[in-house]
């Protein structure tokens, strides 16, 4: 109230040809300073008031009164917040079609078709899905409870593009890719390495992403990238009872301590941090013998299949989108010889032109050999780099001879580098062993 009254004095006092910029000398220190408050928003306001500071005229004061009845209608009170426009979609920003991920993974893992197509419409549906999940509150229509994650289970021998084609994929996406082996991992209480040190890695591997641009960037920017990344546990079939043939009860304990983390919940890490692993992609693989053949008529893998192998049915739930990997046969190495974007034989080509100036061909007898013993050591594509390198040795232990030239690999040079190399037996005595048995 005698807020107004001051107000009603200052209006009144304004009327006056002249009049003081100080308040009666009998009021109080809070009426003055609500006075001199009035009194410095019409100085503000209007670019009629005098230099002096001492007088304002009656037409400053009529100007104000109507400027500020005027702003006060155009100015919207600032406790009601501007309304939120609601989306009828999705942004699709950053999120490829799956035969854009399919185009980029079949140019470097060759052979394996039906396995890239199957992978580039479970990565697509994950993006989709994670999107859909930070834009609830933006939509018209959310959905009325968060989407399932994709997460993806690929099976295949060993050597078949399980690790590469995630590399190619981590690539593409611009995303961290952290790879844990379970082999080595134990329970709690056990001694040896956790399943939970990946998420400390994954937290390194996401401040190397964020750092990348050279700038300094925040706890919350680090997080927000290691809770979109992918996580792929190698060998999972070694935790499962039918690998080994032993139902020790530390391969059931890593499987149950696994589900709720693959589901989604906070893993506390050993800075304080948390990690929220609910849009985190975790993709498993493993070989699982006995599940797959050399068959080219493969047969469909599904979850009972996987928990008649010894995988809790409650793991094989929550990796029940199955990716099946082929057996590499000898046409298959062939090509990925010759045609994969990456390949190892394209990596010594490209490395001797720029390094010793050498024009590095390898004639196709020469690959036909490599290809020939690599399928032999029933190890897959891994097998390419060991011949290849075997067969370079003694050329880059004489590289100086080489310099400024062509130089072609014949299948006569193939041959006698790889002299050595025996087919290992197929029919080993018993499993090979582990840490579990």
């Amino acid at each position: 109230m005698r807020k107004m009254l001051i107000s009603s004095f200052l209006v009144t006092a304004l009327a006056i040809p002249s009049w003081s910029n100080e308040p009666p000398s009998d009021w109080d220190d809070d009426d003055k300073e609500f006075y001199r408050q009035i009194l410095e928003q019409i100085s503000d306001d209007d670019d009629s008031y005098s230099e002096s500071g001492d007088v304002m005229s009656m037409e400053t004061t009529r100007t104000y009164l109507t400027r500020s009845k005027k702003r006060k209608a155009e100015t919207p009170p600032e406790d009601i917040a501007p309304p939120v426009i609601k989306k009828i979609k999705i942004d699709l920003d950053r999120i490829p079609y799956p035969q854009d991920i399919y185009n980029e993974l079949t140019q470097y893992t060759i052979g394996q078709n039906d396995a890239m197509r199957s992978l580039s419409i479970f990565i697509h549906t994950h993006l989709i899905n994670t999107r859909i999940n930070e834009s609830r509150e933006q939509l018209e229509t959310p959905a009325t409870r968060p989407m399932e994650k994709s997460n993806i289970l690929m099976i295949g021998p060993t050597g078949c593009g399980k690790t590469s084609s995630l590399e190619v994929l981590a690539r593409f996406l611009d995303s961290p890719l952290v790879v844990g082996n379970a082999t080595e991992w134990t329970s709690q209480g056990y001694i040896g390495r956790k399943w939970q040190d990946l998420f400390e890695e994954l937290w390194s591997s996401a401040q190397i992403h964020v750092n990348k641009d050279g700038k300094t960037h925040s706890k919350q920017e680090i997080k927000d990238v290691a809770e979109k990344a992918t996580i792929f546990i190698d060998e999972i079939d070694k935790l499962c009872t039918g690998s080994e043939g032993q139902n020790l009860n530390v391969i059931s304990r890593v499987q149950q301590e696994l589900l709720p983390v693959i589901q989604g919940t906070k893993v506390k890490l050993k800075s304080g941090d948390e990690l929220d692993t609910s849009n985190i992609l975790f993709i498993a693989g493993g070989a699982f013998a006995g599940l797959t053949t050399d068959d080219k008529k493969k047969k469909q893998i599904s979850p009972h299949d996987l928990h008649t192998y010894g995988m809790l049915p409650e793991l094989a739930g929550r990796l029940a989108n199955i990716v099946q990997f082929v057996p590499l046969d000898k046409s298959h190495l062939i090509n990925i010889i010759t045609q994969s974007k990456h390949s190892f034989m394209s990596q010594f080509i490209f490395k001797f032109k720029i390094a010793y100036g050498i024009d590095l061909t390898f004639s196709d007898e020469a690959i036909d050999h490599i290809a020939d013993m690599a399928s032999q050591q029933l190890t897959g594509a891994r097998a390419i780099n060991v011949m290849i390198n075997k067969i370079m040795e003694d050329i880059l232990f004489n590289i100086a001879d080489y310099m400024n030239q062509p130089l072609t690999i014949s299948k006569t040079m193939a041959v006698k580098s790889l002299k050595n190399f025996t087919p290992p037996k197929k029919d080993r005595d018993g499993p090979p062993l582990s840490m579990y048995s």
